[in-house]
């Protein structure tokens, strides 16, 4: 019964994002209330993610980033870039997506994205250009990344180690690039040429992200600090020094620009994106009964049952990557990794194939995230500032889906042979 409660609970917060009947802030409350009340999570579970590590994470680079637009260090750099690179829509569009592609591979997704966002955003300002046309190309750059290096993201890690605990060799380094980077080229030529008419234009206001037009606290001094602050958060994140969470660096971070003057009180709390944080915990709670209730494993096992009798490894192998691809769009990305990488590698000595291709299928199918608003951290966060609804996220992902599917089907084969 319970997994079918979470199932249902998970079908009616969909409905109320998608028909808009209910204010967005409140819907994530309906859920996590739900979950808490049927019993499918501790009540001390509820909101646990509202103030989680990622909750923290998120709000302390949004911190950073506004320090680094109200002391004019977003756009001094934004200046800068701009002057390599042109400030027209297409050039600022190029320049978000690939400068997260490149530094996603190696940096923390979410850190990577914060970090950019302001400066991203006074180019917008600066150039007149709608800054929801630029926010999905920052968003998929990073989801490009993420696939560039073992370290991209925690799926790398998952994935790799089921491989190693059955037997096989683990993946290298930058052995996921293999496919990677096929999705980062092909993904950046689509947002430039057939994806750049899907991306919509919601007269959002930049403000909203950074805090103001102006910068209200420039000084040359506070300029520095703001810069020096940011490069120990990067550099810091880089080594982490005895395990450092991200969370606690980027908080420490925060509250030196605060108390060194860089924001003030007030700025502090504006920057503070309190409707993302409320999708991110609400809907982190019902994913994570999704998870403990077994609603995501009965799916996966139900979807690979129907497929049973096949015998193609081709044909499995694309039920494994389309499995994970719908989990992730409702899930973390590493739940639906560490729900279908064992389904796959089983699947794989089933059949008498190779365990690689089965398990690289769900490790880029989750991935392969563009289609709501819940199904990366990163897209969560442009919800609120870039003004969108979830038909927007569903127009522009449906085609880096395909994108994602089709490269999938064709290159997993070929740089991993099914045959034993």
């Amino acid at each position: 019964m319970q997994p079918i409660i979470a199932a249902v609970i998970m079908i009616v917060c969909i409905i109320l994002f998608l028909t808009e009947k209910v204010p967005i802030l409140i819907v994530p409350l309906i859920g996590a209330l739900l979950c808490g009340l049927t019993g499918l999570i501790p009540y001390s579970e509820v909101f646990t993610d509202f103030a989680g590590n990622t909750a923290i994470l998120m709000i302390s680079m949004s911190i950073v980033g506004a320090a680094m637009f109200q002391t004019g260090l977003a756009q001094k750099v934004a200046g800068f870039v701009t002057k390599l690179g042109g400030g027209s829509e297409r050039s600022i569009i190029l320049i978000a997506v690939v400068s997260a592609t490149l530094l996603s591979g190696i940096f923390n997704g979410t850190s990577t994205f914060v970090t950019l966002c302001p400066i991203i955003t006074a180019m917008c300002v600066a150039n007149q250009v709608a800054v929801s046309r630029v926010y999905f190309a920052l968003s998929y750059g990073v989801i490009f990344g993420s696939l560039l290096t073992l370290i991209g993201s925690s799926m790398g890690p998952i994935s790799s180690g089921v491989l190693e605990e059955a037997g096989y060799a683990p993946l290298g380094f930058f052995e996921p690039a293999l496919l990677g980077a096929p999705f980062a080229v092909c993904g950046i030529i689509y947002l430039l040429t057939i994806g750049r008419k899907f991306l919509p234009n919601t007269n959002a206001i930049p403000e909203k992200m950074v805090g103001g037009k102006e910068a209200k606290n420039a000084t040359p001094m506070k300029l520095k600090i703001s810069a020096v602050v940011l490069a120990a958060i990067v550099l810091t994140m880089v080594l982490q020094p005895e395990n450092l969470p991200f969370y606690i660096i980027a908080a420490t971070g925060a509250v030196v620009l605060v108390l060194t003057g860089c924001l003030t009180a007030k700025q502090f709390l504006d920057a503070i994106p309190w409707q993302t944080i409320f999708i991110l915990g609400g809907m982190s709670a019902v994913g994570n009964a999704i998870e403990s209730s077994g609603a995501g494993q009965i799916f996966a096992d139900f979807v690979v049952s129907l497929f049973g009798g096949v015998s193609s490894p081709i044909i499995l192998l694309a039920v494994v990557y389309l499995s994970t691809a719908v989990l992730t769009q409702f899930l973390s990305n590493s739940t639906s990794a560490i729900i279908m990488a064992p389904i796959g590698l089983l699947i794989s000595q089933a059949v008498g194939a190779e365990a690689r291709p089965f398990v690289m299928a769900a490790y880029a199918g989750s991935i392969s995230s563009f289609c709501t608003p819940i199904a990366t951290n990163v897209l969560t966060f442009i919800y609120e500032p870039g003004q969108y609804k979830w038909s927007h996220y569903l127009k522009m992902g449906i085609g880096m889906q395909l994108i994602y599917f089709v490269i999938s089907m064709v290159l997993i084969p070929i740089i991993w042979p099914m045959d034993v």
